[in-house]
């Protein structure tokens, strides 16, 4: 006698197995084993939970991978800096925020150029329709991107670029016989821009004549589009080289006097890279435009100094401006070397101990503890100034000497918070009880304050050096009269 297996039978899952039986009562009867194949049935309805329960934690994990690495680029301001990021060696898409504003744009990066992208709306071939008139044909561009992240991204890049084509049959640039011009572009002023290739706005210039290969370049020809008499395509490459011009907002056209006449324009991303730090020496120039460009978004006053024979200022800028013209964030300036604001303190602190207790106190986005330093060494070779005598080595505070408003300068703006060190200030008790901190942020390290004398400047720090270890405190302290 035959035994079976059955199992519950259900449309979502079908499969087989075989199970080996045998007749338990006379199993000398049996000459063989025998092999049922057996439907073998799973429930419909726990599956699909748990298929969408896998699908929903896959979800998940994506999403949080993705705002993982938003959170690990957002802070960069250009690709360049992203790229010193461990993890971001390969081109893509990422986000930045080049201004500093708390709200980061999507760019592209490539990493191999170390190239910033800013897409617009336009970049696909647009053909110019034909109208009469000068200017009566007008192409606009918007870009992905706010005005103030593409201004910030511009002024801390060393280099930024488009490229443009121009198509033509039958329709010129310019007419330089008769100092007439058809086409033209315009940047971020509205100013008209008759160039198609490099920086030079008073050389009205395509790429071809960087080599010499413009059709009648032997009559001067400066564009190919400018030498064809006959109704056959030509064009004119170039890349728009002026940074300061950029980003390309327009392009006008108004040439046509012949329905035979055609054209089309095609213009690129804005592509920035390398850093303007490169080309400039801090120890020499530093202005309210440098300060913001490398990060400072504070209001307030900052020890300037715009070329290196002129003397030390005391400049408030206002940093919340837009932009990164100086004229428009410098508000006013004091000259330290001219007998009204001075310098009361310059330091450069080589090397120090620490007291105990500590003090437990929230700086860079984090609680830490700091110690009092104690046992400070100065640094050698630095123009260390201390005209009223006022800073103690062996215990690291400052007294005020007069009562007055100062501007307290930790360190050197860079766009890094430091967490290392800090000055803690400590009113004198009959004024009543009063404590504040100063540090090195990424936003500023420049602090304006009107201070009674005797108050103490008490530099604190996390680093539990020796007396023997390296140290990069510096401070600069200014009177302001």
């Amino acid at each position: 006698m035959q035994f079976s297996a059955w199992v519950v039978f259900s449309i979502f899952s079908f499969s087989s197995v075989f199970i080996k039986h045998s007749d338990q009562r006379f199993p000398s009867e049996v000459a063989s084993e025998e092999i049922i194949a057996v439907p073998v049935v799973f429930n419909m309805s726990t599956m699909v939970e748990m298929q969408t329960m896998i699908e929903g934690f896959e979800t998940k994990v994506t999403q949080l991978e993705s705002e993982i690495f938003y959170l690990k680029t957002k802070g960069a301001r250009s690709c360049n800096e992203l790229k010193q990021i461990p993890g971001f060696e390969k081109s893509g898409q990422f986000f930045i925020d080049p201004a500093k504003t708390g709200t980061p744009i999507q760019v592209f990066c490539d990493m191999d150029l170390e190239e910033t992208w800013i897409s617009h709306d336009g970049e696909d071939l647009a053909p110019v329709t034909f109208c009469t008139g000068d200017g009566c044909f007008v192409k606009e561009y918007s870009y992905e991107a706010p005005d103030e992240q593409i201004e910030a991204l511009k002024a801390q890049s060393e280099t930024c670029y488009q490229e443009i084509s121009y198509g033509c049959k039958m329709a010129p640039l310019k007419n330089t016989r008769f100092g007439h011009y058809f086409g033209w572009w315009t940047g971020k002023d509205g100013s008209k821009k008759f160039y198609i290739d490099g920086d030079d706005e008073d050389r009205a210039v395509c790429g071809c004549h960087a080599t010499s290969s413009c059709l009648q370049s032997m009559f001067n020809s400066t564009c190919n589009c400018d030498a064809v008499f006959l109704p056959l395509w030509s064009s004119d490459e170039g890349k728009l080289s002026n940074k300061e011009s950029l980003p390309v907002r327009t392009f006008v056209y108004g040439g046509f006097i012949s329905s035979q006449q055609e054209a089309n324009i095609t213009v690129g991303k804005l592509r920035c890279s390398g850093s303007s730090k490169s080309k400039k020496d801090k120890s020499i120039s530093t202005s309210c435009s440098s300060l913001k460009q490398d990060g400072a978004t504070r209001d307030g006053f900052y020890l300037t100094k715009e070329e290196s024979e002129k003397s030390i200022e005391a400049s408030y800028c206002q940093m919340s401006k837009p932009g990164y013209v100086e004229s428009n964030l410098k508000v006013e300036s004091h000259d330290l070397g001219g007998g009204g604001s001075k310098v009361v303190l310059n330091l450069a602190i080589q090397s120090h101990a620490y007291s105990i207790p500590r003090k437990s106190i929230t700086t860079c986005q984090g609680n830490r503890n700091y110690y009092n330093l104690r046992m400070s060494t100065l640094r050698k070779h630095y123009e260390q100034i201390d005209m009223h005598e006022a800073f103690n080595k062996e215990v690291g505070f400052y007294t005020i000497p007069e009562t007055g408003l100062y501007t307290i300068m930790i360190g050197k703006m860079d766009g890094v918070c430091d967490t290392y060190y800090l000055v803690e200030v400590d009113e004198p008790v009959d004024v009543g009880v009063s404590t504040t901190q100063f540090y090195k942020s990424q936003y500023t390290n420049t602090y304006t304050q009107w201070f009674i004398s005797g108050t103490k400047l008490q530099i604190k720090t996390t680093h539990k050096s020796n007396p023997n270890s390296n140290s990069n405190f510096q401070m600069t302290i200014v009177r302001i009269n």
